[in-house]
């Protein structure tokens, strides 16, 4: 059991916080406080390559197309679609395989948050929070 304190201070309502916090199973969220009550918790998992280029569609990005003789260019285009995977060149050609050399920073989660809902009956000076994540485990080693 992880119990954690956050400054975030709670006015009387329905405040929503946007949380990162490794190892939990949202399902295991409540709130220590009894004046204040869970109303929903969303988990969103770090982020993929095919989530990421989901988040691009529409977006013009660098990506490595290899040349037929060897050797690889670096070329712009614009994501039209992830599956199949479709990419607009400038000139308007379409290209079906191709490697992403980088994604924009905004495009990747890259730690798991939550987002979280909760009603408080009376303002709090901060938030409690509690919620089950896997601990240490041991296991009996037999030495002869």
């Amino acid at each position: 059991m992880v119990r954690r304190t956050l400054p975030q201070a709670l006015s009387k309502g329905r405040s929503t916080l946007a949380l990162k916090l490794e190892g939990l199973d949202p399902a295991t969220l409540f709130s220590p406080d009894t004046s204040v009550t869970l109303l929903s918790a969303l988990l969103r998992p770090p982020t993929d390559r095919q989530a990421a280029l989901q988040r691009a569609v529409g977006q013009t990005l660098a990506f490595v197309r290899q040349r037929a003789g060897g050797g690889a260019d670096t070329v712009r285009a614009s994501v039209v679609r992830t599956d199949p995977a479709q990419y607009r060149l400038p000139d308007g050609r379409l290209l079906w395989t191709t490697r992403v050399s980088a994604l924009p920073a905004e495009l990747v989660r890259t730690a798991p948050d939550v987002t979280v809902v909760l009603d408080a009956a009376r303002d709090r000076p901060r938030t409690e929070l509690a919620y089950v994540t896997e601990g240490t485990t041991w296991e009996a080693c037999i030495r002869s």
